[in-house]
């Protein structure tokens, strides 16, 4: 069966913090799920598992924006977790 989750996330920090380590490791662990990952933001919508896209979405970012994070598939609900960790691993992502 197929699930659909989302979550609005904010930039309450420095935007900078997004290195292209970090980035890196979104990719990887958006891969490691069959769940489609998108990123959504001011009516464009990325596909999460391509590199060379979020590298130029998350240099856009700046504190106090935010944007939706789109997972789809049968494994949404851990894929979404996970993923927020990565991107807030100080905040609780419940």
């Amino acid at each position: 069966m197929k699930k659909i989750c989302s979550k609005t996330v904010s930039i309450t920090s420095d935007a900078s913090k997004f290195t292209i380590q970090k980035v890196t490791d979104f990719v990887k662990i958006s891969r490691s799920f069959q769940s489609n990952v998108f990123l959504c933001k001011n009516g464009v919508t990325l596909h999460a598992k391509k590199l060379t896209c979020l590298v130029t979405f998350f240099m856009m970012l700046r504190k106090g924006e935010s944007f939706l994070l789109i997972t789809e598939g049968a494994d949404a609900d851990s894929a979404i977790q996970q993923l927020l960790h990565q991107l807030l691993p100080s905040k609780a992502t419940t």
